[in-house]
């Protein structure tokens, strides 16, 4: 056991050497198969470096430069990657599960089918990740070699840029930048995403069940068909356009002056809000949620908090709004009221009117929420069509 453990350590300090000493260049570095675990590597530069199928449990690699580097199938559990720059790393079918992770670079990372239970990822940058099902076909696949020289050959440099059914599921993403990112089907079902920049990012067909995502960017956001019950909405931004990003490039002076070109242009033009069409937003809290403009055509809101949330020019065609909480009546009418049209209504706004005009409808879905003419149509005959139990 000693004699292992011994072995171990020599063979991590003569890594540590052999790469701070550049005896060897890091483009020759492949580890492939070694096993580091519990080794203390922060700080080291291990860009493009091969530790695919290594064993690099519970290693510190605090601070380190793993960029570019082959990572698939390593096992990674327990270790410390905090501030690590990990950008167009391949870290397909890696064992991140209980790795922190917070702080460090994964753009344009290829996390296909790794698991990353109960990891730390607060604070890291995703952006322009994408975390949708990608074909495999141009991976390249890495043998695994057992002894340190063999592992020393030239690196066959991976440049995917796919995150392929990830489990996100309790996750920390609180504050992480995910600009723009793929997270359709992704499962993020209690995962905390407070405060994380999602603009533009595309949440389709996403577990969110239970996630925390209050006070989070969805500027843009695409949500369709998302699955959102008991989700924590509240003080999110939920607009559709980003608007003050593109005024700030027009006008970079701060004060009162910009946003009072930002509230002329919102009513000189009419925006398209979040779609979230087709979503299950049952039970969640929506409390202050601008969605002004949304499309929640289809959307499951019973037992949803609605308190406060604003919901003029929103589409809420064949929407269930049953058993929803602190929505009052002056939320659907008034000045610019959202489009009723067949909506499952709460006891006690039976009598609020509907507008289910098809030649109204079509206008709206086309030209202000840009939904082509086809689509458009079978919306609203689906939604005319709606028989509520």
């Amino acid at each position: 056991m000693y004699k292992s453990i011994l072995v171990h350590l020599v063979v991590s300090s003569v890594i540590r050497f052999l790469i701070e000493s550049e005896v060897i260049k890091k483009t020759e570095l492949i580890l492939s198969g070694s096993n580091l675990s519990g080794s203390n590597l922060s700080g080291a530069d291990l860009s493009d470096a091969n530790l695919s199928k290594a064993d690099l449990s519970n290693v510190n690699l605090s601070g380190s430069n793993l960029s570019g580097a082959d990572l698939s199938d390593a096992n990674l559990s327990k270790a410390n990657l905090s501030g690590a720059d990990l950008s167009d790393a391949n870290l397909s079918k890696a064992d991140l599960s209980n790795v922190n992770l917070s702080g460090s670079d994964l753009r344009r990372a290829n996390l296909s089918g790794a698991n990353l239970n109960r990891a730390n990822l607060s604070g890291a940058d995703l952006s322009n990740a994408d975390l949708s099902k990608a074909n495999r076909t141009n991976c390249i696949k890495i043998d695994s070699h057992d002894d340190l020289e063999s592992t020393i050959k030239s690196l066959l440099r991976r440049a995917t840029e796919t995150i392929e059914e990830v489990n996100f599921m309790g996750i920390d993403l609180s504050n992480a930048k995910l600009r723009n990112a793929n997270l359709s089907n992704a499962d993020l079902g209690n995962a905390d995403l407070s405060n994380a920049d999602l603009r533009g990012v595309d949440l389709s067909e996403a577990g969110l069940s239970g996630a925390n995502l209050a006070k989070a960017n969805l500027v843009r956001a695409k949500l369709v068909k998302a699955k959102l019950h008991g989700a924590n909405l509240s003080g999110a931004n939920l607009s559709g356009g980003n608007l003050y990003e593109l005024i700030s490039k027009i006008y970079p002076h701060k004060g009162v002056q910009k946003h009072l070109l930002i509230f002329i242009i919102t009513k000189l033009f009419k925006l398209p809000g979040a779609n979230l069409s087709g979503a299950n937003l049952s039970g969640a809290n929506l409390s202050g949620v601008n969605l002004s403009g949304a499309n929640l055509s289809g959307v499951n809101l019973s037992g949803a908090n609605l308190r406060k949330a604003n919901l003029r020019r929103s589409l809420l065609l064949a929407t269930d709004l049953r058993g929803t909480k602190d929505l009052v009546v002056r939320q659907l009418q008034g000045k610019s009221p959202p489009y009723l049209c067949n909506a499952a209504l709460p006891s006690g706004m039976k009598d609020i009117e509907q507008n289910c005009n098809y030649d109204a409808l079509l206008q709206i879905l086309v030209q202000q929420h840009k939904v082509n003419l086809e689509e458009a149509q079978k919306i609203i005959g689906a939604t005319q069509k709606k028989q509520w139990k």
